[in-house]
Formats: C-alpha cells, structure tokens, sequence
C-alpha cells in the first residue's frame, strides 16, 4: 500500500494566551507535511483565533479533517487551502463549503489553511488576525505549498489532516 500525505497541526496551548497590546504570542503552533515517515515540510503556524471580530473558541478543535488543496484565492495573492470536515471549539461543524453556520453569526467565511501576507504592503500582517483560520508566514508557505506540488498535488485533491494540542 501506497503512502498517503498528511498534514499535522500541534497547537501549543499557550496560543491561547495571546494579547492584543503586545500582539504577542504567535506562531507558536507547528504544522507538518508527512509522506509515510518521511517529513516534507516543518514550520510554525498559528492555529489559534486572535481576530479582534471572533473569541479563541472559533478555532479549530482538536481532530481528524480534511483539505481541499489549491481553492479559489478571492482576496488572498497566494493560494488557499479549505479546511473540511472539521469542529471549531463550540462544537460547530465546518462543512464541505469550509463553510459554518454560526449560531450567534449565521454563515460563516471560509475555513482556510493560507498565509499572513498583505498585498498592500508586501509584507506580513502585523498578527496573524486569524479568525478561525491555520495561518502560516507567507515566505514559509511559499515552501508549503512547493511541497505539496512535489508530490503531484492538484487544486481539488484532498489530504488527510489532524490538529492535536501540546501538553505545556
């Protein structure tokens, strides 16, 4: 049998602590790209809310879910990834849109894994104002997305993924 690739998202738990006045901490997550043992891409991530519209328990729970690779871009220059199939921290599920239904908001935005770059100022955001999102420096997901296409990846093809959190 054939490897699968897979993604692996470990959160940190102190991600949760971050504060708006020091815009600190972030990027303290990891995410990882395995092909059978073999790790194509390590680097950090930010996998926790810190959007000043959404709480922290918009964020991913930890759990199985799928990624839809290579999806439309819309506002972001880089290309995104639809987090599906997955459960924010409330217990509302993302559907295979990467869409939610918000029970005090309604229809939510896309569910993504994408980068922090601004396109206005070619550079990174000043946070990552993640709003439920798994964000990762946009020079590193330069290198994400170039191993994700070095193993023949599509735009549509899906990959396995798992979010788990760290004991401190």
């Amino acid at each position: 049998m054939t490897a699968r690739p897979n993604i692996e998202i470990v959160r940190d738990k102190r991600s949760f602590d971050f504060d708006p006045a020091t815009l600190s901490p972030v990027y303290l997550d990891t995410i990882r790209l395995l092909h059978g043992d073999a790790v194509l891409y390590h680097g950090h991530c930010q996998s926790v809310a810190i959007h000043a519209s959404c709480t922290w328990r918009e964020s991913l729970a930890p759990g199985r879910f799928r990624v839809r690779l290579f999806q439309a871009r819309r506002a972001y220059a880089n290309p995104v990834h639809e987090i599906i199939g997955a459960v924010d921290l409330e217990g509302e599920a993302i559907d295979e849109d990467a869409m939610q239904m918000d029970a005090e908001s309604g229809l939510q935005g896309r569910w993504l894994i994408h980068d922090d770059y601004n396109p206005t100022t070619g550079a990174a955001y000043s946070a990552p104002w993640s709003a439920g999102c798994i964000m990762v420096p946009y020079l590193r997901y330069r290198e994400f997305n170039a191993a994700l296409r070095a193993l023949g990846l599509l735009p549509g093809d899906e990959v396995e993924a798992e979010l788990r959190e760290k004991e401190a």
